[in-house]
């Protein structure tokens, strides 16, 4: 059994986020008259740099997933987080007749979706969102239309070894894309010293050795 405090398992990731992290961004936002993902985004982030680095995703996601939207009218987000990268999109016009979905395992994310969906005032109905642990489930709770695109941002590599059920729910779903914008243990190959760090950092946070 690996006793590391700093491994990342289903427990440690809502503790992390679900318990701290959403739950503090909730609390601060509930009463507030309005919010904009960008109040959230402002208010997750560290420092300047770090909303700036953000702010830089972001684009590079909008930009890539732009070229593949014109054969379908859906975006699935799995592990959509507090919704920062898929408000990224929805807020574009080029968006404007996409359907999403926004799935996560933290039921404070959910909750923070409801927010900034109730601020909207409108495009609602072209929002669905649901909790769901896409790891290990069979069914996502809400229905997806076959030929969707879907795509993750940061959510596969906190579980050390992807299996079967992952890839057989992805299948089932039918998609007509599927993108992922994730650290990829795989790709690090060269053994230059800034490598060899991610490897270690890999390893000690127990994160996704098999994504590719």
């Amino acid at each position: 059994m690996n006793n590391n405090k700093f491994t990342k398992n289903k427990k440690q990731v809502l503790r992390e986020f679900n318990k701290e992290k959403y739950f503090n961004v909730y609390n601060f936002f509930k009463n507030k008259k309005s919010v904009s993902i960008k109040d959230i985004d402002k208010f997750f982030c560290k420092n300047k740099r770090e909303y700036e680095r953000l702010k830089k995703e972001k684009k590079i996601i909008i930009n890539y997933i732009s070229k593949f939207t014109k054969k379908t009218k859906n975006i699935v987000d799995l592990g959509c987080g507090y919704g920062s990268k898929s408000f990224g999109l929805i807020s574009k016009k080029k968006f404007s007749k996409k359907n999403f979905f926004l799935l996560d395992l933290a039921s404070n994310s959910i909750n923070i979706l409801k927010l900034l969906i109730k601020c909207m005032k409108k495009d609602v109905p072209r929002i669905r969102y649901n909790i769901c642990d896409f790891y290990n489930h069979k069914k996502i709770g809400i229905k997806i239309p076959k030929n969707s695109l879907i795509f993750t941002s940061y959510s596969l590599h906190y579980k050390r070894k992807l299996n079967d059920n992952f890839l057989k729910l992805i299948i089932r779903l039918k998609p007509k894309f599927v993108i992922h914008f994730e650290p990829i243990f795989e790709h690090i190959v060269e053994k230059t010293y800034s490598n060899e760090k991610i490897k270690k950092y890999f390893l000690k946070n127990n994160y996704s050795l098999n994504l590719l």
